[in-house]
């Protein structure tokens, strides 16, 4: 007996990938699976159920990839709360337990030391739209015998490189049919406000602090202030310190993160602590770290200061600011939608379809 609560499409999205594993094993094929699933559906639910059974029914050993060190903490608390027993392949980490049936470990890591966890028989790749990228298709192509369970909530690769076919890495599909408004029926996401220039711009159409200071800032039922919790998107490194410095100027505990600094990962905690906490951060600024996989729910106001033109970046940015405060957290955090800037109106800009990136 399985210890997971699934939703009616969760359960049928595991039923869905378990057959598909089923008839790719059969026909003498390595199961390489991608499951397609928007925000706030359950990727990890879905995905820790497929390991669970994997390591009950046969006691399967798992490898869960994220992109990034910075995610690492952040899955391991998934992991726990789905009371999956894993270790962290991470030299110094707290959590380091070569023996656990379950490992995470981040693409950057296994190719700067050129190792990887042994004898792993089933492979889950977050933000699996990056697997045939250089660097993810090294870790990948490690586990020659292993099953890969992809999961994406965007399955388009800006580059236009292929993810299945005799090009890509997946050889099986399953896509998880629900709407954002469904979603939002089921209290999976928030509903959301976008204020945009009324067509695509060149320059900003508004200051990304002058923002700040208009909706940083917000009020409990009863009067009280509070702080909605913020992220920059920014254009590069140097932009993004650039606005953390000027909103600390304005009164407001910001932070530039990135993939590379030391600081990152904590910073991305501190984001997730009330405003009452001395350690808290009001926001962060960034480029790519914060645009997919990182999850936190208080994210209340998403200030996107630069240029989009593909879907699946877009796309992913959005969905940072759509998850709603969990039960036990909404005395804490005043979280009921999302207010989205977009200042460059890229909202408006076609794809490579001739689309509008459009909404979610």
């Amino acid at each position: 007996m399985s210890r997971f609560a699934l939703r009616d499409y969760q359960a049928e999205a595991y039923e869905e990938t378990r057959a598909t594993w089923l008839r790719l094993h059969r026909s003498g094929v390595v199961p390489r699976i991608l499951l397609v699933s928007r925000t706030g559906t359950g990727k990890t639910v879905i995905s820790g159920h497929f390991m669970e059974q994997a390591l009950r029914r046969a006691g399967h050993r798992c490898l869960f990839l994220v992109r990034d060190r910075a995610l690492l903490d952040q899955t391991s608390r998934h992991l726990d709360a789905l009371g999956l027993p894993h270790g962290v392949w991470a030299a110094g980490h707290r959590r380091v337990d070569k023996g656990a049936p379950i490992q995470i470990a981040s693409i950057q890591t296994l190719v700067a030391r050129e190792e990887c966890p042994d004898n792993i028989d089933v492979v889950v790749a977050d933000e699996a739209h990056q697997a045939t990228c250089t660097t993810s298709r090294t870790v990948i192509v490690a586990y020659p015998k292993a099953t890969i369970l992809g999961l994406t909530a965007t399955p388009q690769r800006s580059d236009g490189t292929a993810l299945g076919g005799k090009d890509g890495i997946f050889n099986g599909l399953v896509v998880v049919k629900r709407s954002y408004a469904q979603l939002v029926a089921d209290e999976a996401l928030v509903p959301f406000r976008l204020i945009a220039p009324p067509m695509p711009v060149k320059e900003l159409s508004r200051d990304p602090i002058d923002v700040l200071r208009a909706y940083g800032r917000a009020k409990w039922p009863d009067g009280r202030p509070r702080m909605r919790k913020t992220v920059f998107f920014c254009r590069d490194r140097a932009h993004a310190k650039e606005v953390a410095e000027k909103a600390r100027a304005a009164g407001f505990r910001v932070a530039a993160v990135d993939g590379v600094t030391k600081s990152s990962g904590r910073d991305l905690q501190r984001l997730a602590l009330p405003d009452s906490d001395p350690d808290a951060l009001d926001g962060v600024a960034s480029v790519d770290l914060i645009k997919q996989g990182f999850d936190c729910p208080p994210i209340e106001l998403l200030i996107i200061a630069c240029g989009y033109g593909s879907w699946t970046p877009w796309m992913q940015s959005l969905g940072r600011g759509l998850r709603p405060i969990p039960p036990e957290s909404r005395s804490v955090f005043g979280k009921l939608r999302c207010l989205i800037f977009d200042l460059r109106g890229s909202v408006y800009v076609p794809d490579k379809s001739g689309e509008p990136l459009g909404l979610p």
